[in-house]
């Protein structure tokens, strides 16, 4: 089944022997936000080819003329796309120069994806070599350096673009801390 929609829209499928999922899912106007973030799309990809694990792709930008502590609506957003197992979880992130870690960690915070993901992929786009300023910004607003989530079934971490700043480090070494030590 493939469709577009311009508007917002509720589908409901019962499909009680459904193996194999693809699903995308692609918002505009910045109609679903997260402080600086916009989500731009979701993906929702079960069927195996190639090798490939089961695999929920989110995809979204920061945008500092956009700001909205939308974190309930944001999560609630990604959780009506998890309909199916998955293991990987990819995050493709333009950040603009501002800190990642709270929107990721917000994600952490969904309990599918905090005990099913074993694998993890972090990939970082930053387009503009200037971000915030570090005493205030929006992107710093919430606690995620000091919070403690546990993924249970995280066994694999892969971050693209890590460039060294204070944050990726952050974002590193509390990342490190959730992986059960085998």
């Amino acid at each position: 089944m493939s469709f577009n929609a311009s508007k917002l829209s509720s589908i409901s499928i019962l499909a009680s022997m459904m193996e194999k999922v693809s699903w995308k899912c692609c918002y505009m106007n910045g109609s679903i936000t997260y402080g600086l973030w916009l989500l731009e799309q979701v993906t929702l990809q079960t069927a195996e080819r190639q090798g490939q694990l089961p695999s929920l792709h989110v995809r979204a930008h920061c945008d500092f003329s956009v700001y909205q502590d939308e974190a309930d609506n944001f999560k609630q957003e990604i959780e009506k796309h998890l309909v199916a197992a998955f293991s990987v979880l990819e995050l493709n992130l333009t950040t603009e120069g501002h800190v990642f870690g709270s929107l990721v960690f917000e994600l952490f915070g969904i309990d599918r994806i905090r005990t099913d993901v074993w694998r993890l992929k972090v990939v970082l786009s930053r387009k503009i070599e200037e971000g915030c300023l570090p005493d205030y910004c929006p992107c710093q607003a919430t606690d995620w350096r000091s919070q403690t989530i546990s993924l249970t079934a995280l066994e694999e971490v892969e971050i693209n673009g890590f460039e060294g700043e204070d944050h990726d480090f952050d974002f590193f070494e509390t990342d490190s801390q959730m992986c059960p030590i085998a």
